[in-house]
Parts: structure tokens; sequence; C-alpha cells
């Protein structure tokens, strides 16, 4: 049995751009907290499964149409990594 191991340079990567999409997340909620009234909505992802929930109705649209682009973004992250190890694990 072979183990593929991810790259340092993609781990890093990785962490990177974690970091910089809680620092962002951070930016957009304390500039809607300065704002007047609040409508809640959110998406909580478990594995592949997303759980929408939502106040009223147009916050639920913008959700689920926020929600595509993440997983076309989670898929291709995820293949771009099996790729890398892939690449490591031959040479």
């Amino acid at each position: 049995m072979t183990y593929r191991r991810i790259p340092p340079e993609a781990s890093a990567v990785m962490l990177f751009l974690g970091i910089l999409l809680i620092f962002i997340g951070f930016l957009v909620i304390a500039s809607g907290a300065a704002g007047g009234k609040g409508q809640g909505a959110g998406v909580i992802l478990i594995g592949p499964f997303p759980i929408i929930f939502q106040g009223e109705l147009s916050p639920l649209l913008l959700l689920i149409l926020a929600l595509i682009p993440v997983i076309a973004f989670l898929f291709f992250v995820l293949y771009v990594l099996r790729k890398l190890a892939e690449e490591s694990s031959y040479s």
C-alpha cells in the first residue's frame, strides 16, 4: 500500500486561503453589524450536504446562488490537490 501525501506548497496555499476567507468573513460580518436592520440567513456545509437556514425568501435565494460557486471551488481544489499528490508520489 502506498501512501500519498499533499505537498508542503499545497498545504501552505490552503492554509493561506483559509485564513484569508476567515478574515473576509469577519469583515463582512463587521460591516453588516454597523448597518441598520439585520436579516438572518446562513449555510452550513457538512461534507457535500448543505444545510440552509433563513429568515425571509430573498436571503434564501441569495444563499442558494452563492452556494453553487462555493461547491464548484471545493471540487476544483480537491481535484488540484489530488493531482499534486499523484505527481509527488511518482517522483
